[in-house]
């Protein structure tokens, strides 16, 4: 029997290509890697400023939001892989 494996693409790094003036969303991948770093800008604001304000309750849902943005990304990229193979 084969077995399969997957390929799980890397998470994106901080310096994502969509914060880069000259960053083109030329394909559905980019737009989707362009809205996960919006979304990612988002929720540092939100946990920015819940920080300076104090409100641990604010801190908490900026985390859980991340953790599961980050487990969409997780799914959308191995959604990719497996379709291409």
């Amino acid at each position: 029997m084969t077995s399969r494996t997957s390929t799980i693409v890397p998470f994106p790094t901080p310096l994502l290509r969509a914060r880069q003036p000259d960053f083109e969303s030329d394909t559905p991948e980019a737009e989707a890697e362009l809205h996960i770093s919006v979304l990612n800008d988002l929720l540092d604001q939100l946990a920015s400023e819940s920080v300076e304000n104090g409100e641990l309750r604010q801190q908490l849902l900026a985390s859980m939001m991340r953790e599961l943005l980050n487990d969409v990304v997780v799914l959308y990229r191995q959604a990719l892989t497996e379709a291409r193979h």
